[in-house]
Order: structure tokens, then C-alpha cells, then sequence
């Protein structure tokens, strides 16, 4: 293997306990007392979105200090923010707020903690009260391909573009309408927008595309707060929940819906753990007009069973991330941040292992100079992955060895075993193992 290949393995979360005796360990991280609205996690960053207090970031890597940076927006009702990649190494900050009245700014973009700056050309007030969701796809430039949804409409600015277009607009222009948008970093151009739509008040559509073109689901209850995985063998959506007071879910990509009969409290926020079979779901109790009775459940079989979280909540949750990296991620609106840590759940030894044997889409594809492959193992495993060309002939071998379960990476720099720079071309990626065989396309531009 050439000295300059990085090879990553991505820790997976090791959930071996009792059913009787879930441990959880709830570690605040701060900001109580700053009306946090938002709640992002990427890699190095931990981001929070206030009303009227402005957006504060924590280097993830200084945990346990709680030392958070404050990057501005003081004074505004900032309801989304989304850290990301953004540039060949770094990280950005896109920040969605509902402007106050005389102010046509609807999203603000820092780079690596840097000032905010206005980035809201083409989002009108025709299609917007504010912006509700962001996501986006890993960014080559600072500040690219995103989305936002914003009500009225769902917009999108690409990369290198300085321009939002609307992409999908609601009947619903006065708040309601379109206000989710999910993506995920596995499958390049899978985008889903959730909320509500004309007289059955249900939108959640998907586009493989980047939004290019539509299909709609039909689920049985609106869509303003869901979550989704991925089938890494279809490169397309495998399980949806939603939380819209029952939980709603479909294990087939939106054909068929379920909603369980059983006397769970009223969800209003959702998460699927993007390595494992974990999922969780926050809500209240019981249906009142304040929330004084908080509630959280959690599920290691991908909503089979559920268990509620052993720990009293210190409020309502206002947002809940699960970005794989083992910890639960949420902010109670006037208590701040908690971390809370997925070593010890549930049934059996199992439990958080990746459900299979694949290959993911790399990302990105095409790519110039580098691109991730991703693959999972559910159990240890002597591999093989080798990237050959189009005829067949051998050019590198990513991986190749005895690998422990669970979620791993690779990076391609698109050169050959003896670091020659490939040229342009159609490339294949094959992940071998006893019994098992999997590929997947790979374009190199130069």
C-alpha cells in the first residue's frame, strides 16, 4: 500500500447492555440561557443558532472544555445553521435566519470561524418568512451547493454560484409549506424535502438528481421534522421516519407506511444514526400547550422496539443530531447543549453494528484530485478493495488485509500503485471478502 494512501475506520458504536439497565452518559456542553433555536454538528464543529444572542461554534476536538466561540448575528432569529466542508480542507458555517421586518437577508455564510457575510441573492420574499432547513452536499468551494427551505419555496445555490434559484415552490407562501430539507453525504444528489402541501396538508418529495427533477411520497401525516437512510446496494432511500406527533415510518423508501398503534407520547423531532440501526425520537408526553414533560426514546433495531433514555431531560428538545461519531447530540432551547454518549445501549452484542456488507457510492464521483470510498463490514473480515480500469487491468489496491467490523474509508488520489497519475477515465472500484463481491463506477476528470 503506498505511504501517502490515507485509510480511515470509522469507530462504530458499541451498544452491549441489558434491556433493563441502559446507561447513558449526558454531558452538558453550555450555552444555558441563550434561547438556542438550532443545533449542527460536522466533524470538527459543533454549531448552535440562537434567537437574538447570534451563532456560537465549539471545536469538537477541545472537548472536554466547553470554550464555545461566538461568531456574530446578535440580534437576529437565527433558525438553521449548517456547518460544513468547504474548501479542500476546511469547514464553513451557513447560517438561515427569519429577518426581521425592512431586512431582505435570509442566509449568512462564515468560513473556518471567519465574519458572516450575506449570501441570500434570489431568495425573494414572493417564496420566504424565513428560512426553516438547510443541508448541502460536501463543498469544494466555501460556499456551494446548498438548500434551504424556506416555506414557501425550496431553493438551491450551486457550487460557484452566488445565486439561489427556487426549485420547488408551495401554494403555501406564508410560512407553513416547505420547511425540511435532508440530504446525505453517501449518495451524491439524493436530496428529500419534507412539510405540508395543499388539501392533504402532506409533502415529502425526493430527488436523486440534486433537485432536478421530483418524485413524490405520499406519507400518512406532514412532513416538517424527518430523517432517512440509505439502501448503499440501490443508492437510494431504504427507511424514512417522521415525526409528526405519531411516528410515522416506511422501511421500503416511501411505497409503504406504518404508524404504530401504541401509546407513545406526541414526537415532534427525529434521527437516524447514519452507521447503525439506532434511532431516536423526542416529543412530549402528553399533548399540552407547554412542554413540562419532555420525553425521549430510543430504538437499536431501526424502530422495531424502543426503550425510553434513562436520564431526565433538562427541557424540551429543539433539535437532535446523530452524526455517527457515537454521541447524541441535542439543545434544550433556554438549558443549551448536551452531548450524550451511545456507549452502553442496548439488547445485544450486536446492536449498532452495520446491518450488512457494502460498498458506498465514493464521494465525490467524478472527482479531481481525490475522492472517499466507504465501505461497512457487519463482521471481521479479510478484504480486498482494488481499483481497477475499464478493461479490467489493475491499477491500485486501496485496501487489502484483515479489517475489524464496522464502517470504514478510503481515500483515491487517482494515481496507480506506483503513484503514476492516472489520466481521465471510467474507473471501477471493487470491495472483495470470502463470499462476497461488490463495485462501484468511479470517473476521474483531470
Amino acid at each position: 500500500m503506498k505511504t501517502n494512501l490515507r485509510l480511515f475506520t470509522i469507530c462504530v458504536l458499541s451498544l452491549v447492555l441489558s434491556p433493563l439497565s441502559a446507561q447513558m452518559t449526558v454531558e452538558p456542553l453550555g450555552l444555558a440561557g441563550k434561547s438556542i433555536t438550532s443545533l449542527g454538528v460536522y466533524g470538527p464543529v459543533i454549531v448552535a443558532g440562537t434567537n437574538g444572542e447570534g451563532v456560537y461554534y465549539l471545536d469538537a476536538a477541545d472537548l472536554p472544555d466547553t470554550n464555545w466561540a461566538h461568531l456574530g448575528l446578535e440580534g437576529k432569529h437565527v433558525s438553521a445553521v449548517y456547518p460544513h466542508k468547504a474548501g479542500p480542507i476546511g469547514w464553513g458555517i451557513t447560517a438561515g435566519v427569519f429577518p426581521a421586518e425592512g431586512d431582505s437577508v435570509y442566509v449568512y455564510c462564515s468560513h473556518m470561524g471567519g465574519e458572516f457575510t450575506p449570501n441570500s441573492a434570489g431568495i425573494s420574499d414572493t417564496f420566504a418568512v424565513g428560512v426553516y432547513s438547510l443541508a448541502g452536499f460536501p463543498d469544494p468551494t466555501i460556499c456551494g451547493e446548498k438548500y434551504a427551505a424556506t416555506g414557501g419555496a425550496l431553493y438551491r445555490q450551486q457550487f460557484g454560484d452566488t445565486l439561489w434559484e427556487p426549485l420547488y415552490t408551495s401554494i403555501d407562501a406564508e410560512g407553513w409549506g416547505i420547511q425540511k430539507v435532508r440530504t446525505t453525504e453517501f449518495v451524491g444528489g439524493l436530496v428529500m424535502v419534507g412539510g405540508s402541501a395543499g388539501y392533504t396538508g402532506v409533502l415529502l418529495m425526493k430527488s436523486t438528481d440534486y433537485g432536478e427533477t421530483w418524485e413524490h411520497l405520499y406519507p400518512p401525516g406532514p412532513a416538517y421534522e424527518f430523517d432517512f437512510d440509505v439502501d448503499s446496494a440501490f443508492a437510494d432511500v431504504e427507511n424514512i421516519f417522521i415525526a409528526a406527533g405519531d411516528l410515522i415510518y416506511s422501511r421500503d423508501g416511501g411505497v409503504n407506511w406504518d404508524v404504530p398503534l401504541w401509546d407513545f407520547p406526541i414526537y415532534d423531532k427525529v434521527a437516524i444514526d447514519p452507521w447503525s440501526s439506532l434511532v431516536t425520537a423526542s416529543g412530549c408526553a402528553v399533548s399540552t400547550v407547554v412542554c413540562d414533560n419532555p420525553y425521549l426514546d430510543y430504538s437499536l433495531d431501526l424502530g422495531a422496539s424502543w426503550q425510553p433514555a434513562p436520564f431526565t431531560l433538562p427541557g424540551p428538545i429543539i433539535a437532535m443530531v446523530l452524526p455517527g461519531d457515537g454521541h447524541l447530540y441535542f439543545a434544550a432551547a433556554d438549558s443549551g447543549v448536551y452531548r450524550v454518549a451511545l456507549t452502553t445501549l442496548s439488547v445485544d452484542e450486536t446492536a449498532g453494528l452495520p446491518r450488512s456488507i457494502s460498498l458506498y457510492p465514493n464521494y465525490p464521483n467524478p472527482f479531481n484530485p481525490a475522492t472517499t470510498v466507504r465501505f461497512k463490514l457487519h463482521a471481521a473480515a479479510y478484504i480486498d478493495l482494488i481499483v481497477y480500469d475499464i478493461l479490467g487491468r489493475e491499477i491500485t489496491r486501496l485496501v487489502s488485509g484483515y479489517q475489524p467490523p464496522g464502517y470504514h474509508e478510503a481515500i483515491w488520489d487517482g494515481s496507480d500503485a506506483s503513484g503514476r497519475g492516472m489520466p481521465s477515465g471510467i474507473y471501477i472500484a471493487r470491495l472483495s471478502t470470502p463470499g462476497y463481491s461488490q463495485s462501484r463506477k468511479i470517473v476521474l476528470l483531470r
